[in-house]
């Protein structure tokens, strides 16, 4: 017996088996335990083991995970729920114990998500994070589990032909108990027999499993053995439903005392307003700072300068430390009851005005209020730090391309050696953002405070890019690509394309990282928001890169992709890009292009094969690794629920991997993902989704639906089962009754067609952006006010 600080441990040889078929001998599989990968060995074809020596002193915890790996890269992922076992060591023996793992692959499953914070509590369901970890004894015999993959509405025993187990009585069966990642029950002193597994409902009625008898035999041990077997097969008998709420961009919002735009006030009083409608998430559009060229342009909230700092329009200025004392009070009323009563937002004046109120309250601002700011940028750091000293420099030198600007690490180093930057006094202007900043993240505290307090959940947006003139890109300029612009290719709703103007990721530096910058960036937001909407989800298997001030999309090509070599591409080299290894790329709709019309039959033949092969075969097996790669490296850390926007042409593997990561995809009615159907049909859509109609790229539902023609309105009436009421409000209906995505997430202009609310606005005027257009001005705002809203959706 060993002893170590007075506290016995007991010495055991953990061996994990794992059945796994892989696709060739060149991948193996390796258990990622303390964050290190310990490679498994296939001892019997398909069945990999691994033996870890462990020291127990009462207990030890294990969590874990199983992964396929090939020449070092990840092939294939466990869904993102660990193995956690908690092995107890009640009397130790001085001989070692071997304790067996007879274990199963993770696959995804929409369970782990529905018993999972945030949804969890909305759906009515067990947290099963909170749940207890297997909690097993080293020298206890047999123990049989199976995976947490379903959902069970009341309890499961087992019940089977010995009188131990009931015999065939489900009233005296034996209960499993629920741990965190499986169920469990301790097969200790039972004989052998035939079983199966049994549910027990809430409303007292039984279901036994479907198909044949288990069978059970002891085995003599003098340890543990952990068996995994095969989940019951049950029918279904939880009910689904969604959980409903509103998108609206926090500058759309009006209330009565409003400053020309909505802001983080105005939106607690919208979350009050979800509550009382019986809706329980809100989801805004990006609300980082995009200030850099102070014209109407600034108003692109996907060309933040920043993935930290809140966008200084936001702020309710009115909460602001001696605004109510303020002399020039009415005077600045008067003003933003002015510009509220604009159908638009007026960004100029809104900037200016608010600009001044702010500069009255920092300039008069007591000691207490400036040791609370000092000592909120104490606690933010760098990332307030490098936001403010942006700033400072961007007002300084207007319209300079930060590429210009001094490197951010000899701004800083002479800020905090003297205050100043580039030989000017500097204190008195980083002071003014860290104001700012403070009041506004202590407003943005303040809305998720009372949308938590009202079973609000607060969603929140992340752009795929960041702005060319932005403080990552300052700070950071080796993770960018700065010679390429992300963007769209042609298709047949943009004709040109769409360049979106930001840097492309250097996507290896970042690993070379550890993807800090990307763990760091879910952080941020994690710390406000429950859930999030990741933009263009796309950009994480390829991403379209432009040529910076090209115009001509034929340069423009998907990145990472296998390109062709000139040979294979003679005769359409001109409907290719070639990139810097000369390689040739096609484009995607190369039918747009003015030289195709010429080329002979064998040419265009040539060119559709060539399009054909490369996106949907050539480029798969990579696009699918590389998602995995960088996914994994930048969303392992966060406990935010992740959803896609994952419309577009997509590749395969897309589905796949959405699900490896249980990542939520948004489902729009108008926007099938099969490309052969005009439209979405319910059962089609994954319940691990967030339904829609609309988004604020397209037009309205309303607008939408009076471009249908009489047939195509009646048949997504049939599909829909709403024959009846064969409107956009009859489609809302159908989908609050169908629930076929656990989230139902509506544009507010979506659902006022319930009520008619809004119904003089053109619904032409209703499409917040038109992202054909590079010049969009982003200023709706809805009609009236929030408490002018009606109160019921019926």
């Amino acid at each position: 017996m060993k002893k170590k600080d007075n506290v016995t441990e007991q010495r055991i040889l953990l061996t994990l088996v794992l059945p796994y078929q892989t696709a060739h001998e060149g991948q193996t599989i390796v258990c990622l335990m303390d964050g290190e990968e310990r490679p498994m060995e296939e001892r019997t074809a398909g069945l990999w083991t691994l033996d870890l020596p462990l020291s127990i002193r009462s207990y030890k915890e294990l969590l874990y995970s199983y992964r396929v790996v090939e020449q070092g890269e990840i092939i294939a992922l466990e869904a993102p729920m660990l193995h956690t076992l908690r092995l107890r060591s009640t009397e130790p023996e001085t001989k070692p114990l071997n304790v067996v793992i007879r274990d199963r692959w993770i696959a995804p499953s929409p369970a782990h998500r529905l018993m999972s914070p945030p949804l969890c509590g909305l759906l009515g369901l067990t947290d099963r994070t909170r749940e207890p970890l297997a909690a097993l004894d080293c020298r206890r015999g047999e123990v049989i589990a199976f995976l947490r993959q379903e959902i069970y509405d009341g309890e499961l025993f087992l019940v089977g032909s010995a009188t131990e187990a009931g015999a065939w009585d489900p009233m005296h069966g034996i209960p499993l108990r629920a741990c965190r990642h499986c169920y469990t029950l301790s097969m200790e002193g039972l004989p052998a027999m035939e079983y199966k597994v049994v549910l027990r409902r809430r409303d007292g009625s039984i279901l036994w499993e479907e198909g044949p008898n288990r069978v059970y035999r002891p085995e003599e041990r003098r340890s543990l053995t952990l068996t995994f077997v095969d989940e019951p097969v049950l029918q279904p008998t939880w009910e689904r439903k969604s959980i409903e709420g509103t998108v609206a961009p926090l500058f759309a919002l009006r209330t009565e005392r409003s400053y020309g735009i909505g802001d983080f006030g105005d939106a607690v009083d919208f979350v009050v307003y979800l509550a009382e409608l019986g809706q329980h998430l809100y989801q805004m559009l990006p609300f980082y700072d995009t200030t850099f060229t102070r014209t109407p342009l600034d108003s692109y909230p996907y060309n933040a300068i920043t993935t930290y700092g809140l966008d200084p329009l936001y702020l309710d200025v009115r909460r602001l430390p001696g605004y109510d004392e303020a002399p020039l009070r009415h005077r600045w009323e008067e003003r933003a009851t002015a510009l509220n009563a604009l159908p638009r937002v007026d960004y100029l004046a809104v900037r200016q005005l608010k600009r001044e109120v702010v500069d009255y309250c920092y300039d008069r601002a007591n000691d207490p209020t400036m040791e609370a700011v000092r000592a909120f940028m104490s606690r933010e750091g760098e990332d307030l730090l490098a936001y403010c000293l942006f700033c400072v420099l961007r007002d300084r030198q207007p319209g300079t391309p930060v590429t210009d600007y001094a490197t951010y690490t000899s701004v800083r180093e002479e800020y905090l050696l003297s205050k100043t930057i580039e030989g000017a006094q500097a204190e008195r202007e980083v002071l003014r953002y860290a104001f700012i900043q403070y009041f506004l993240y202590d407003q943005l505290s303040r809305l998720t405070e009372v949308a938590h307090r009202h079973h609000v959940l607060i969603k929140g947006d992340l752009p795929i890019g960041v702005g060319r003139n932005s403080v990552d890109v300052w700070m950071a300029p080796h993770l960018f690509h700065l010679d390429k612009e992300a963007g769209a290719p042609p298709d047949f709703f943009s004709a040109n394309g769409q360049d979106w103007g930001f840097p492309t990721y250097d996507w290896e530096a970042m690993a070379a990282e550890g993807f800090r910058w990307w763990r760091h960036r879910f952080a941020v937001m994690e710390r406000h928001l429950d859930a999030i909407r990741i933009d263009h989800i796309l950009g994480f298997f390829r991403i379209w890169s432009i040529p910076e001030s090209s115009s001509d999309q034929r340069q423009a090509h998907y990145v990472p992709a296998l390109g062709y070599r000139p040979d294979e591409v003679r005769g359409v080299e001109g409907l290719c890009a070639r990139d810097e290894k000369g390689l040739y790329h096609p484009s995607p709709s190369p039918e747009l292009y003015p030289d195709f019309g010429p080329l002979s039959a064998e040419a265009k033949q040539l060119i559709l094969y060539l399009r054909e092969e490369y996106h949907h075969h050539r480029n798969e097996e990579l696009w699918r690794r590389t998602a995995i790669k960088r996914l994994l490296g930048a969303t392992s850390d966060t406990r935010m629920l992740l959803c896609a926007e994952d419309l577009g042409s997509l590749p395969g593997s897309m589905r796949e991997v959405m699900d490896t990561f249980e990542l939520l995809s948004l489902e729009v009615v108008r926007m099938a993902k099969k490309s052969w159907c005009a439209y979405a049909h319910p059962n089609d859509i994954p319940y691990l989704s967030v339904g829609s109609t609309s988004t604020h790229d397209t037009s309205t539902l309303r607008d939408w639906w009076r471009s249908l023609d009489h047939s195509m309105r009646w048949d997504i009436a049939r599909t829909y089962g709403c024959a009846d009421d064969p409107s956009a409000a009859g489609l809302i209906r159908a989908l609050r009754r169908l629930a076929p995505s656990v989230l139902l997430v509506l544009p507010m202009q979506d659902w006022w067609t319930l009520t008619g609310y809004g119904s003089e606005v053109p619904p032409e005027e209703e499409q917040i952006n038109h992202p054909e257009d590079p010049k969009q001005i982003w200023d709706y705002r809805m009609p009236g006010t929030i408490a002018e809203l009606p109160r019921h959706l019926e």
